[in-house]
């Protein structure tokens, strides 16, 4: 269980360098030398949108490739299972870009909107390189070669950072410069990884029948990959459509603090789980194993999102100096904790993904996508865009119960319920009443009483549960041993 963890933290040191860029360019986002509310929300729909047309270029392969790649020793299968991910990667890329282009075109100019379709071009040619250099790095993260890993993950950062910098900030190209950086660094690094990814495999006979076997296997997991984005993109849109770019821009603000815990937590967890599952998951104690990972995942994803949390308001000021955006920390504490439910749907999956039942994902997700879309739709001209993060949180929270209980019997995770409620009490209770109500107190008490309440509930979640107890115990055993 340690390896995993530790596997999840070499992976997250690779994704921190590109995440990073995100948060870096946060404060520039948000600051009105460079970018308007208006731009700003309009970049937070083109951004999740080069998510989604990823994951449709991609086919599903994220899931389907580790499938076919670890699970054989032969370095035929292995050299035909990257080989067609390519080619299905590149069919995709062609197909999806025809057909979705003229008609966002289209639908643009009809509308009236203020987003131009060549925004929308940069976005796709982002995304298809995305979607190359996923199944590279894929290769990297079968092979378990994460120092690579983390190594090519820099040299993005790096590139995406300078091309930003001279784009945005040298040659205030806003959302122009934004893009071109974007689409320029993904392109530049996704020739450089295809090339050095076709070296380094010994060339063999291409199992051309394999190609659709991974289709089948990874086809019902796009439109369930698509949903899952859905469910943190469409309320950007909705917004957009119902309150405007405006109101956008400021949800935006909130929602991309929450959104560290993706990246930075939740990202990194997954990274490491597709090989996880398939390696240790079909084993006799896989399913405890799995157990005591959902609830270490708990006890850590709730210490790192309380800080989130209580600190948001301080966070968006530091950020981005700008008072404008503050009111938008409303936004952080139910989607913070949504994304830690969303972890639990991918502990749950397991079931249909080690029996080959993938065909059900897409009602899973997609019913939770129409509850999601019916929801925003019935509370956002009510509530404005705080509601959609409200959304968010109870959309995937009932994304894992729906996973629970569809999976109860084809896989069963040994969990301890007490337990888990115990902890779930204390995110609930005193992190989200907490967060809103101490918001209201002078300043430099307002913002003592929050640190002692980090303190007391991180205090109080690591002696939650049996398991973080007794390694506790048994590291302070071992080391009062030491000193003696």
């Amino acid at each position: 269980m340690m390896g995993f963890f530790q596997q999840s933290l070499i992976y997250g040191l690779g994704q921190l360098a590109v995440q990073l860029v995100g948060f870096l360019i946060y404060p520039i986002l948000t600051n009105d030398r460079f970018f308007s509310v208006e731009d700003f929300g309009i970049w937070n729909i083109l951004a999740p949108t080069m998510t989604i047309m990823t994951i449709i270029y991609s086919g599903g392969l994220s899931t389907g490739f580790f499938k076919f790649f670890i699970n054989t020793e032969s370095p035929d299968q292995r050299y035909s299972a990257f080989h067609s991910s390519m080619f299905i990667v590149a069919v995709f890329g062609v197909i999806t870009t025809m057909i979705t282009l003229p008609v966002l075109a289209l639908g643009l100019r009809a509308s009236g909107s203020s987003i131009q379709w060549p925004y929308f071009a940069l976005a796709m040619v982002t995304a298809f390189a995305n979607a190359v250099i996923g199944i590279c790095l894929a290769v990297y993260r079968a092979q378990g070669r994460a120092k690579q890993f983390v190594a090519i993950n820099s040299l993005r950062f790096v590139l995406m950072s300078l091309l930003i910098a001279i784009g945005v900030i040298i040659f205030q190209g806003g959302l122009w410069g934004l893009l071109i950086a974007y689409s320029a660094s993904a392109t530049l690094v996704g020739i450089y990884l295809t090339v050095k990814t076709f070296a380094g495999f010994q060339k063999t006979a291409i199992q051309k029948n394999l190609r659709s076997k991974i289709l089948k296997f990874s086809l019902p997991l796009m439109p369930t990959q698509l949903a899952g984005w859905i469910l943190s993109v469409s309320d950007k849109f909705l917004i957009g459509i119902l309150l405007g770019v405006t109101e956008v821009g400021l949800y935006s603000a909130g929602y991309q603090i929450a959104l560290v815990t993706n990246a930075f937590f939740i990202g990194p967890f997954s990274l490491a789980w597709g090989p996880f599952m398939f390696r240790e998951g079909v084993k006799t104690d896989g399913p405890l194993k799995i157990a005591r990972l959902l609830e270490m995942y708990t006890i850590i994803g709730g210490i790192f999102v309380t800080p989130l949390i209580f600190l948001g308001p301080e966070i968006i000021a530091f950020l981005n100096g700008n008072i404008t955006y503050v009111p938008s920390y409303r936004v952080i504490p139910p989607v913070a904790l949504g994304y830690l439910f969303f972890g639990y749907y991918l502990f749950y999956s397991t079931g249909l993904n080690l029996t080959n039942r993938t065909v059900y994902f897409p009602i899973i997700t997609g019913s939770v996508g129409i509850l999601n879309i019916t929801l925003n739709l019935i509370l956002l001209p009510r509530w404005g865009y705080v509601a959609a993060a409200w959304v968010t949180l109870i959309s995937y929270f009932t994304l894992f119960i729906i996973m629970k209980i569809s999976t109860a019997k084809l896989y069963h995770i040994p969990i301890k319920k007490l337990t888990l409620i115990g902890i779930w009490g204390i995110l609930f209770g005193p992190v989200l009443g907490g967060s809103y109500w101490v918001q209201s107190t002078d300043y430099p008490i307002n913002f003592a009483w929050k640190l002692i309440m980090i303190f007391i509930i991180w205090f109080v979640l690591i002696f939650s549960s049996d398991l973080t107890r007794t390694r506790l115990l048994m590291m302070l055993n071992f080391g009062v041993r030491k000193v003696e």
